[in-house]
Order: structure tokens, then C-alpha cells, then sequence
């Protein structure tokens, strides 16, 4: 990697020790796209990688990663579509399959030869739950932590186990009805393009983040429309 794609930064830690350096560098995707990839902490250390959500950037793990660094070596990255890292156009360009390639790109780039600790969130879970069980990839993992985000190739077991259980299971399956409506709502051909393309989405996420913060609807927009990602 050459310097120009490599930054460093301090974050505030007042204890002044080493985990409050934050290098930023770029790993290209197999497709040529740039990912932003941040790492702190202890570079001899096990290596936690953790993945964000939609519609996040890997500033939500901000608070975790200072709170890790002082142990272990923390990477975190924006996903494509998101923050520093590229934006592709095309919607293809954003299959499950080349988002779980992209975390084996950053794994190499980050820890050749050794497995990593995967941590993923939200949509971010999804992405990593589909890199750890590729058959390409599980060497580069060590283990997975899934916070709010399900693999996919479990969701129908858990929605039979759920329908077949009565009305206890029922409540569980009405229960979950939110967390995974964005997932499929954005994967309707058609559909969601134009709600995206229509500013439909990112007033919805304003929306979202009013209720949940307090904070007027115009600051909780996402800095990249979610219009890039549906054209």
C-alpha cells in the first residue's frame, strides 16, 4: 500500500499509551472498490474485526473499539456504500456475495495468516454470518459474534419453528417484524430502486433517527444518500 493511501490520526485517550492511534488505509475489493479500513489498538494482539449495519459507518463501533483497543487489536471499515469507502452504482455490486468477499479482502489485508474475531451488527451480521459460512473463508475466521442479525440461511428454520410452536411462537415471529423489514423491503426489484431514487429511504432513516434521538429530522440524514446504492 502506498502512503498516500495510509493516514494516522489519535483519538482522545488520556491515558496517552498506543491504543489511542487510529491508522486509516485503503484495500481495494476484488472489483477495484476502495474500503476505508481503520485499526487501533495492539498490532501483536488477536485481531477483533467488526462490521457495521445499514445504514451506520464504522463509526458505530467508536465506543467499543476505545474500549477494546487497550487488549486487543481492533479493525473496523466502512462497507461499501458507506462513509470513505467507494460507492458503487449498480445495484449488483452489492450482493451478499461480494459484501462477505470484501470482509476475506480486509481480513488479508489486515491479518495475513491469521484468523480474526468477527463481530457484526444489524445488516452487518448478516454480511459476516455469509463470510463464515463460505467454505472459502474459514480459515480466515476465528470466531463469530452476531449482534441483531440473523443468517439468512436460518430464517425460514426459525419462522417454522416459530409458526409450529402456537401462539407463544407466534408472538415471537410478530416480535421480530422490524428487524428484518428493511432487509427484504430492499431487495424488491423495482420497488425499492425507486423508493431509494425518490429520497423515500433516507427520509424514512431521518424519520427513524428523530424518534430515537431527539434530533431534528435534517440531522439524522445519512451524509451518502441511499440513492447511490439503488442506481
Amino acid at each position: 500500500m502506498t502512503p498516500r493511501n495510509r493516514s494516522t490520526h489519535r483519538t482522545v485517550n488520556p491515558d496517552g499509551i498506543g491504543e489511542g492511534v487510529v491508522t486509516t488505509r485503503l484495500v481495494h475489493a476484488s472489483d477495484g472498490v476502495p474500503l476505508a479500513v481503520h485499526e487501533r489498538g495492539n498490532p501483536h494482539a488477536p485481531t477483533v474485526m467488526c462490521v457495521h449495519g445499514f445504514p451506520d459507518d464504522h463509526r458505530v463501533w467508536d465506543g467499543v473499539a476505545d474500549e477494546l483497543a487497550s487488549t486487543v487489536r481492533v479493525v473496523t471499515f466502512d462497507v461499501r456504500g458507506s462513509g470513505a469507502s467507494g460507492h458503487p452504482r449498480r445495484i449488483r455490486d452489492y450482493r451478499l456475495d461480494q459484501l462477505a468477499d470484501d470482509i476475506g479482502r480486509v481480513i488479508d489485508a489486515v491479518s495475513p495468516g491469521r484468523p480474526v474475531h468477527l463481530v457484526g451488527h444489524d445488516w452487518g451480521s448478516v454480511q459476516a454470518w455469509h463470510a463464515a459460512t463460505d467454505p472459502a473463508q474459514p480459515h480466515r475466521i476465528a470466531s463469530l459474534t452476531s449482534i441483531s442479525g440473523p443468517c439468512l440461511d436460518h430464517v425460514p428454520y426459525w419462522i417454522r419453528s416459530r409458526l409450529a410452536a402456537g401462539p407463544r411462537g407466534w408472538k415471537d415471529l410478530l416480535g421480530q417484524w422490524k428487524s428484518p423489514l428493511y432487509m427484504g423491503f430492499l431487495q424488491i426489484p423495482w420497488v425499492a430502486p425507486l423508493a431509494c431514487r425518490l429520497g423515500l429511504v433516507d427520509a424514512a432513516i431521518a424519520l427513524a433517527g428523530h424518534f430515537e434521538t431527539g434530533a431534528p429530522p435534517q440531522a439524522c440524514r445519512r451524509t451518502a444518500p441511499a440513492t447511490t446504492a439503488a442506481r
